[in-house]
């Protein structure tokens, strides 16, 4: 898994998804219709939980579907939740 790329202050961090190279293990858990459908990618499993990468914050609805798929935790990795 790769993290954000560096951007200035004002910009949100962004992802690299040329370096990105997702675990085979998350793919298999989100499936594609539903990854479309929230626009995630799914990147891997740390420690039980699937990390996704968003272009816009998940809402609960999202999170409870993907928890389904899953059946893992979810942790969301969006640029808008970095400090």
């Amino acid at each position: 898994m790769v993290g954000p790329t560096a951007t200035t202050s004002t910009q949100p961090a962004l992802l690299d998804c040329d370096a990105v190279d997702p675990m085979p293990d998350a793919i298999e858990r989100v499936p594609a219709v539903l990854a479309r459908r929230l626009a995630v990618l799914p990147l891997g499993i740390l420690d039980a939980a699937l990390h996704v990468a968003v272009t816009h914050p998940v809402d609960d609805d999202a999170r409870t579907a993907l928890l389904a798929a899953s059946a893992a935790d979810v942790l969301v990795e969006h640029p808008a939740a970095d400090p």
